[in-house]
């Protein structure tokens, strides 16, 4: 029996495939902004890894990894790919092709299996503002001032806030430190 942790309730369960002998993993894959860097090859070397061991253990898997070629807004409400594409002095659209290419090279170059799906995220728009209708329609967001946010139902943003914030205390106990850690609890702070 495989385990797997579930960060909601902060311990391992039994992982329970939905359709016997099949997995289907959704990993968000790269936003086509520049080159890949370490923080992302760590991401898509430990979902290459969970991959290769479902597959190992007999699963037939479905990988699908996005990639993000539009939208990616700074703070300041620059799209990262315009900018890298400016930088680069090319259209967005061979900016963002020339970027998912060595993108799917680099994972090549470093062993990792590729996705058996990559959507780009520009072909899916219309889908997502379907998504982002119903979570309206459905209670589970609201919109304000152009923006898009989740609500906090049923106190479930709570729940993962307080899994985060019990991690962080464990994880400053263990290093001695007072700083605070900002792995996500700062937006789901914003967003309730």
């Amino acid at each position: 029996m495989i385990k797997i942790f579930n960060t909601l309730i902060g311990k391992k369960e039994d992982f329970i495939p939905r359709e016997k002998g099949h997995v289907y993993m959704y990993v968000c894959g790269p936003t086509v902004y520049g080159l890949m860097h370490i923080g992302n090859v760590r991401t898509f070397t430990t979902f290459d890894v969970i991959y290769r061991y479902f597959k190992w253990k007999g699963f037939k898997v479905k990988y699908v990894q996005n990639i993000t070629d539009v939208g990616h807004l700074t703070d300041m409400g620059q799209d990262k790919i315009i900018s890298g594409a400016k930088k680069m002095n090319m259209n967005v659209f061979d900016f963002v092709n020339l970027m998912s290419k060595n993108y799917l090279e680099d994972l090549k170059a470093m062993n990792i299996l590729k996705p058996d799906i990559s959507p780009r995220a520009s072909e899916h728009v219309q889908d997502m503002i379907e998504v982002i209708k119903k979570l309206i329609e459905n209670g589970y967001a609201y919109e304000s001032n152009g923006y898009v946010y989740l609500t906090n139902t049923a106190g479930f943003l709570n729940k993962i806030q307080n899994t985060w914030r019990s991690r962080e205390r464990k994880f400053m106990a263990k290093r001695g430190t007072k700083a605070t850690l900002y792995c996500g609890s700062r937006l789901l702070r914003t967003i309730r």
